[in-house]
């Protein structure tokens, strides 16, 4: 049961993601905003994550609990969303985007560790868990592409706020998993901002993510003024992550044969 608790918060995370990121900038673009105000939008809610999701994770080893953490932050995106729905213009969708993403982007992290604990304690497969979030990227991918093809961009919002809420609902029974509480007065993250092998590995992750961050924010919009149907869109933004994340997920699953998959 832990395993499946777990898969249930990676399906409600990724498919969130799967209709927010292929076409939370085309609801941006029906709010009047501009090319350069849609960019500033998608990177404020990356950029943010850089500096509150350490601040987060420095209290989950304090406390040395995941669950109550994550569950806060869940019930938090759900209030902070709600905001969308009555924000208008940039400044105000900004504002909305910083606060909510960092409550949703700090979630993730804390949910791969609570993963790697309970695994630990457990005795079953990360991957296998962790499969279930790239099957619901492309699920939902596919739905909100083929909803968009027949409704206004206000739909996609209104799918969106039901996965957040969603996501809500799954945190309330995820394993209440503990570790020893982290000892010391110092910030963790110093030491190794002082280390140049991890800042090379930063560097290279920094590039990694600003190789993809045009075709993140700006991929459907490109897609659709060349005249390729939503319902096709969603389908590519699926085939990317078949592609890419399925096979990684895969060869985890199947490394053993101690379990079934």
């Amino acid at each position: 049961m832990t395993a499946f608790r777990l898969a249930l918060f990676y399906a409600a995370y990724f498919g969130m993601i799967g209709i927010m990121m292929p076409f939370w900038p085309v609801w941006l673009e029906s709010k009047g905003l501009t090319t350069a105000n849609i960019g500033m939008v998608i990177g404020s809610a990356t950029f943010v994550r850089v500096f509150f999701n350490p601040l987060v994770a420095h209290v989950a080893d304090r406390r040395g609990s995941r669950q109550p953490i994550i569950a806060l932050l869940a019930a938090l995106a759900v209030v902070f969303f709600s905001f969308f729905f009555i924000s208008d213009g940039f400044w105000l969708i900004l504002i909305v985007t910083i606060l909510f993403f960092c409550c949703w982007g700090a979630m993730q992290p804390l949910g791969e560790s609570l993963t790697m604990l309970s695994s630990k304690e457990q005795g079953f497969e990360y991957g296998r868990v962790r499969l279930w979030g790239s099957l619901a990227f492309i699920a939902t991918a596919i739905i909100a592409g083929r909803v968009l093809s027949d409704t206004a961009p206000d739909a996609i919002m209104m799918m969106t706020f039901g996965s957040v809420m969603l996501m809500f609902a799954v945190t309330l029974f995820l394993p209440k998993t503990r570790t020893s509480k982290a000892t010391g007065s110092g910030f963790p993250i110093a030491p190794l901002l002082r280390n140049k092998a991890f800042l090379m590995v930063l560097v290279a992750a920094a590039l990694i993510q600003s190789s993809h961050a045009v075709y993140y924010g700006f991929g459907t919009i490109h897609w659709q003024k060349a005249g390729i149907s939503d319902t096709v869109i969603g389908v590519l933004w699926a085939e990317g992550v078949i592609t890419t994340t399925l096979p990684v997920c895969f060869v985890t699953c199947f490394k053993t044969t101690s379990y079934n998959c």
